[in-house]
């Protein structure tokens, strides 16, 4: 494709994005009349499904009676039809032909297979694909004559079901259907998603976009996947350095011969870039991404809750370019849409799920009244219930969020955490965010740069107390491990009485022991991103769970102290 060709269709895909933000906007200024407006097209499209007919979709008339009918539901509510569905059972929880079945990350409990129709995937690749460059050109108008960029997804799945359909995480689904195009938005070829080894994959991503020298955007679902891709800069820098000057892919010794074969024929031997790639490497990784990216305007991907800690690593790497947190959405769902830089808050997206909220107070009740999206308040914490095209009714998601404002008419929210992602003893829910704020509190006082973190609840212990797992930086050597540990301990408790009184009362009245820190090695991390790839969640979207339960989890992080 000629690049004037490739430039006018960039043009026309920013201009297409700004149309769908306008379109949201209207959308948002009547966000409650579009969310019941969208519960009733879900039971007019699946009123002939099997369960449709079985819950009468065909007799209710409104939100209400359909909130009255059915009852709150949680995943074990629809595993047997999911089953049947993915065994080739036909209009069971919907009428739409099936795309495939989505596997959640599993990072409160085990994975879980999705139903994801035609519909609902189409609705998605909008949402996600146009959505944010839309408000990336207002937020960022130097955007808005288009360009690739470095897109770290992957399009591989793990397996299929009986009947033939894919499953695997519902990003991987729906890169299978825009492979053709990746040359038009992206700088990597579409052989380069399909790798499966996430390390192989980032260096050919790498690769390509060094070659190509034109990237204005690095987006990748999570903060901790573009981490990971300096990171492979700066410890396989010579190896990048050799293949862009012969044209060769030696650094990705065991990837799959046909795609090798694929990738090779795109390879020209460069020396000239390859002098000037090594010089840049060699005056450090400080602010590597504009130099050796000189378009690059943003980056996208997720900073809120967890991902806070790989967001403030990133710093080193790309200095002071804009990061743009641009959707919020889980595998039943995309739920919001960034609206701003540089801070993880999202405007909730109405028309792509019904969406009901079950406050902060009542859910741990099995059937608490559900407020609609008109009735949520600012500084108010709930759990979102969904109803999707897919087949999903009144689906307990799991995630709390806090309504932080609004835009137009619909709530502007942050992610707090997945529920039963609490530290939890004698009923203080200490949160991951405060547990997250007295440890990068502690290590800062201390002076050591934060890899990554759990924590779990030492139950063997009297009294019980909270265990922090810590993962230090490469360059962090401490002479004396316990010594470190046992200061760390008193100024994390400190820490966290001021940020949650509860768990004060709890020291003072001996219900709780003081917290334990237990190093880890280097890599001991990345151990445990491999478990949930090993279990089918997407290697660029792995979560670390900030509350641990699994015992073989558990089990790597006590096998490798530091």
């Amino acid at each position: 494709m000629s690049p004037w060709v490739s430039g006018l269709l960039s043009r026309l895909f920013v201009r297409f994005a700004r149309h769908r933000k306008l379109r949201f906007d209207r959308d948002a200024a009547h966000a409650s009349q579009v969310n019941d407006d969208t519960l009733m097209a879900i039971l007019r499209r699946n009123r002939g499904s099997e369960f449709g007919r079985k819950h009468g979709f065909a007799q209710i008339d409104s939100p209400a009676t359909y909130r009255r009918k059915l009852p709150l539901a949680t995943h074990d509510d629809f595993l047997t039809d999911i089953e049947r569905m993915s065994n080739g059972a036909q209009n069971i929880l919907c009428t739409d032909r099936l795309s495939g079945f989505g596997l959640t990350s599993g990072t409160t409990g085990k994975s879980k297979m999705v139903p994801i129709s035609t519909s609902q995937r189409r609705k998605t690749a909008l949402a996600m694909m146009f959505l944010p460059q839309g408000f990336v050109a207002d937020l960022l108008p130097e955007t808005r004559q288009g360009g690739r960029g470095l897109l770290l997804l992957n399009a591989s799945t793990p397996g299929q079901t009986v009947s033939g359909l894919p499953v695997g995480p519902g990003t991987s689904l729906g890169m299978r259907h825009v492979l053709r195009m990746s040359s038009l938005f992206w700088t990597s070829p579409s052989e380069a998603y399909q790798i499966s080894n996430q390390a192989d994959a980032l260096y050919v991503h790498l690769l390509f976009a060094l070659i190509g020298g034109d990237a204005r955007f690095i987006s990748a679902p999570f903060a901790s996947t573009v981490l990971d891709l300096f990171h492979t800069l700066e410890l396989r820098a010579a190896e990048l350095v050799y293949d862009v000057r012969h044209g060769t892919l030696l650094g990705v010794p065991n990837i799959d011969p046909r795609l090798r074969q694929r990738l090779q024929k795109r390879l020209l031997p460069q020396p000239d870039l390859s002098t000037w790639l090594a010089d840049e490497l060699s005056a450090g990784m400080d602010g590597i991404a504009t130099r050796l990216f000189p378009q690059l305007t943003y980056i996208n991907t997720v900073t809120s809750g967890g991902f806070a800690l790989y967001a403030k690593r990133l710093l080193r790497y790309v200095g002071e370019l804009p990061v743009y947190s641009s959707i919020y959405a889980s595998t039943e769902a995309v739920l919001g849409i960034g609206v701003g830089l540089d801070a993880a808050r999202y405007a909730l997206i109405p028309g792509q799920a019904y969406c009901e909220f079950i406050p902060e107070g009542h859910i741990d009740e099995s059937q608490p009244t559900t407020w609609q999206l008109n009735e949520l308040q600012v500084g108010h914490r709930y759990e979102i219930v969904l109803s999707t095209f897919s087949g999903l009714y009144r689906y307990r998601l799991g995630d709390i969020i806090e309504v932080i404002d609004h835009y137009q008419r619909t709530p502007l929210v942050e992610f707090v955490h997945r529920r039963g992602a609490l530290l939890n003893i004698c009923g203080e829910k200490t949160s991951e965010r405060t547990a997250y704020t007295a440890l990068l509190r502690s290590t800062g006082l201390a002076g050591l740069q934060l890899a990554d973190f759990t924590t779990r609840i030492d139950t063997d212990s009297l009294p019980q107390r909270y265990v922090f797992y810590i993962e230090l930086g490469a360059s962090e050597r401490p002479t004396d491990v316990a010594a470190l540990a046992a200061k760390l301990v008193d100024s994390i408790d400190s820490a966290l009485c001021q940020g949650n009184s509860l768990y004060e009362l709890s020291r003072k009245s001996a219900r709780i022991g003081a917290a334990e820190v237990r190093f880890v090695r280097s890599g001991t991390f990345r151990r445990l991103r491999d478990i949930f790839v090993q279990r089918g969640a997407s290697p660029t979207q792995v979560k670390v769970p900030r509350v641990l339960g699994d015992p073989d989890m558990i089990a790597v992080l006590e096998e490798n102290p530091l």
